[in-house]
């Protein structure tokens, strides 16, 4: 399930159990949906921030500057035919 779609049903749980007009078994019943939509959407995010600070190189909570060389190999028509990225 994506982030996006586990949140709006989240979103969904809280405000049905938030008017408190379902019974006890089914109020339990989506609090527990809830609570593994919650844990769902806690584990993507994770796994977000832990993508991002790889692309951004990110060690301590500090951005470490990489340098890079970006080499582009030309056909005869100049257009970009394959990009690498190397370390210096």
């Amino acid at each position: 399930m994506k982030f996006e779609e586990a949140l709006q049903k989240l979103e969904q749980i809280v405000e049905q159990l938030e008017r408190g007009d379902l019974p006890l078994d089914k109020s339990l019943e989506i609090f527990e949906e809830g609570i593994k939509l919650s844990r769902l959407c806690t584990k993507q995010l994770e796994e977000a921030e832990q993508r991002i600070e790889l692309l951004l190189n990110i060690k301590d909570g500090k951005p470490e500057k990489i340098p890079f060389q970006v080499k582009e190999v030309l056909t005869e028509s100049y257009e970009i035919q394959e990009e690498e990225i190397l370390p210096e």
